[in-house]
């Protein structure tokens, strides 16, 4: 109602709205009222490489053929610490805007990875080779024996590549390949290692695998045929004072998976 004045007399004007048009009015005030504009969830964790991952197990190696820039990484508060395989690691200083993180990884304003962070996955931006990077698998983070930290990489490529039980053919018992790195059921070692990438990554063109025990460990290739896993021993074929260069050499090992490790 709106009510006036002037010349002596008053005038009074009313507007009537309908029911339903006031009940919208309401329900719009409320939404707007409760809506708040959505954070950007801040990024934290451990991460690792998905499509190195599904490349892996794929082709059955952990080595895969094409160019990763590294294997996984953790976010901390002010810091990332990138583990490159086997090869290296090293903490870089991390920026995030909205949705896109920025890794600078050298001095240069141009040495910078730049990711789209959405749905918990990081995908890589003007890359040649598409790669995103997921969330690490958290019951698989373990301390890592090669650099002492805790990461989830390679448990999640061996449980791609390798893990599971098998029939071995040459003494008709089992053994088991572990996530975790373990072997049980051969005897002379109780641990395995996949080459991913590193210096061993010269040593052969075909797929490597560490096989260990508390004296050293012994150098094999690995191959697999639909579900029948071969390791050869390998020979050496270049001079002692070159890197080493290694053919398969003869059959040591011929397993049949019986169950995959989940």
């Amino acid at each position: 109602m709106v009510t006036g004045s002037g010349f002596g007399y008053s005038l009074q004007i009313q507007i009537i709205l309908p029911n339903w048009f006031k009940y919208l009015l309401i329900v719009l005030l409320l939404i707007v009222a409760c809506t708040e504009t959505p954070k950007t969830k801040i990024i934290e964790g451990n991460y690792v490489n998905k499509t190195w991952l599904d490349e892996s197990e794929k082709i059955k190696n952990a080595r895969p053929s094409n160019y990763f820039i590294f294997s996984e990484l953790t976010f901390t508060k002010d810091s990332a610490l990138i583990i490159n395989g086997q090869l290296e690691s090293f903490r870089v200083p991390f920026k995030q805007k909205d949705s896109i993180v920025e890794i600078y990884y050298g001095n240069e304003k141009d040495q910078v990875w730049k990711f789209l962070h959405k749905n918990d996955i990081l995908t890589l931006l003007d890359s040649e080779t598409k790669q995103e990077f997921v969330t690490g698998d958290s019951s698989l983070i373990r301390i890592d024996s090669f650099f002492k930290l805790p990461l989830s990489f390679t448990s999640m490529i061996n449980r791609r590549v390798i893990a599971g039980k098998y029939f071995n053919f040459s003494d008709s018992t089992f053994l088991t390949f572990s996530e975790s790195g373990e072997i049980t059921g051969l005897k002379n070692y109780t641990f395995f290692r996949l080459c991913q990438n590193g210096d061993c990554a010269n040593f052969s063109e075909k797929p490597l695998i560490y096989l260990l025990n508390s004296k050293g460990y012994e150098e094999y290739i690995y191959a697999f045929y639909q579900d029948t896993l071969i390791l050869y021993s390998v020979k050496r074929v270049n001079a002692p004072e070159d890197i080493p260069f290694y053919i398969p050499e003869k059959e040591y090992l011929r397993l049949v998976l019986k169950n995959k490790e989940n």
